[in-house]
């Protein structure tokens, strides 16, 4: 589906990618390299790349995890 709709706006409307996923890891991402590569070809042809490295902004936002083996502590109305 995806590459549909990014074979339709090749060369016609600009289109925003924006993804955690690395060139190299797309094939294994959508179970298909022929297509993944496909892909990635109508979107690259005429791109601008942005790589960002570091942290995640929303992951340093996120509330950390619970220890293990603390359970929270659920109140139930009487039925």
């Amino acid at each position: 589906m995806l590459h549909k709709v990014i074979d339709s706006r090749t060369r016609k409307r600009s289109t925003a990618l924006v993804t955690n996923i690395d060139f190299e890891g797309w094939g294994k991402y959508l179970g298909d390299p022929p297509i993944a590569m496909a892909l990635l070809d109508r979107v690259v042809d005429g791109a601008i790349i942005h790589k960002f490295q570091g942290k995640s902004h929303r992951a340093s936002r996120a509330q950390p995890a619970k220890p293990s083996g603390t359970a929270s502590t659920v109140k139930r109305r009487p039925t």
